[in-house]
């Protein structure tokens, strides 16, 4: 019936870069929700070099399972597009002191697509189709 309206960009009208696209808003609220709900165990533990391993251990885990599965630009590899942080160099003595820990996942999305182009040209040998 041509009721309604058709979304054609996965833009949002912000103009900050992290809310740049909707399936980057979507991923980073996706990692949000299931951060919170795989390290609850971490409420429970001593702020030390085991616990900050392991969640640095688990958050890798996660990462490397996202980026393979297209979550993350693929240029220069896993390292280039992930970073991951728990150590002692952001835990110092006083938030150990404190019963804080802070764990630190940078991540560069993948880029949507959002136009495309595809040429179309007859040659004497036949239909040929190229991209740009």
């Amino acid at each position: 019936m041509n009721y309604g309206f058709i979304v054609r960009t996965s833009r949002v009208m912000s103009s900050l870069r992290k809310y740049y696209s909707a399936h980057v808003r979507r991923m980073t609220n996706f990692f949000i929700s299931s951060f919170r709900q795989s390290f609850l165990w971490v409420e429970q533990q001593g702020n030390n070099p085991r616990t900050r391993g392991r969640v640095q251990d688990s958050l890798t885990f996660f990462a490397q399972d996202a980026w393979r599965n297209g979550a993350f630009n693929v240029r220069g590899g896993f390292e280039n597009n992930v970073g991951i942080k728990c150590d002692d160099q952001n835990n110092t003595n006083t938030m150990e002191d404190n019963g804080e820990l802070q764990a630190g996942f940078i991540f560069h999305p993948v880029e949507a697509i959002e136009s495309g182009e595809i040429n179309v040209m007859q040659t004497r040998d036949g239909l040929k189709v190229t991209d740009k």
